[in-house]
Order: structure tokens, then sequence, then C-alpha cells
């Protein structure tokens, strides 16, 4: 089951936190995945769903979205109190799509899997994301409320 929550920058009222995560990543890291794809098409394919390829490729600066998607998938871990290294969720349980091909600013970030049990066990009920990239670096702030 996936499930789509509530990504929100614009609220009248503060909710109550649960938990923050935080990820920065330079931009080039995953220029350069791209630009030898046959020798890392691997990685890229254990790290990011085929949706998310699909819509990133469409995109003007394919290696901004990636590194956007990866930041998220960090900044989820971390907002879950969780690391990738002790199997608590895929990465691909974590998945970050860009709606149009010509901006960064409209996305949905989905869970599924352990990462969306470990959201619900949280008692948490939205997901707040905010991202940046100026393409040099990437970051993502998730907040995780009730």
């Amino acid at each position: 089951m996936r499930t789509a929550s509530l990504i929100s920058t614009n609220t009248t009222s503060l909710p109550e936190i649960i938990s923050i995560g935080y990820d920065l990543e330079e931009v080039r890291r995953f220029s350069k995945y791209l630009d030898n794809l046959p020798l890392w098409d691997g990685i890229l394919n254990d790290l990011f769903t085929q949706e998310e390829r699909l819509r990133n490729q469409r995109y003007q600066f394919p290696s901004d979205c990636y590194t956007l998607c990866f930041c998220a998938k960090e900044a989820m871990y971390k907002a879950l109190g969780k690391s990738w290294m002790h199997g608590a969720a895929d990465w691909k349980e974590i998945e970050l799509l860009f709606e149009a091909s010509t901006s960064i600013n409209e996305y949905k970030l989905l869970l599924s899997g352990n990462a969306l049990s470990l959201f619900n066990s949280m008692g948490a009920k939205e997901i707040h994301c905010l991202l940046q990239c100026d393409h040099i670096v990437a970051n993502c702030n998730v907040v995780l409320s009730k």
C-alpha cells in the first residue's frame, strides 16, 4: 500500500512536531553517475524507483532531481529516527515524485512498506517537506507532525 501524505508550507496554525530530518548533498555527485550510466546504473536502480527515474530523466536538469530525491530519502530516514544501514526501510519505500518536467516546486513524497509503518507507529499524520536546489547543492527539510 502506498500513500501520499500532505506536503505543506502554508499553515495557519503550527502543527505538533514529532520529528525533523535534514540532508544536504552536492549535485555533482549524481551528475557523475548520470554521465557514466552503464557503470552506475545498478546503484541508481537500487536507490530510486522506476517512476522516480522516469520522471527525473524528463526534467531539464536530471541531476538536480536525483540529488533532491536522495536528500528527501535521507531526510526522511533521519526524521523517522532510523538509518538505511540497519534495514529500517528500503530506499525505494521513500519516493519523491516531481509533478512537472519544468519545475521542482511541485512534488509529492510517498511512503510504503516499512517506511510507512514507521511513520504510522510514530503517530505522524503529515509530512512537511521543503526542497531547495541551486544546481550546486540540494537540500531537503522534512518535518513530521500530528
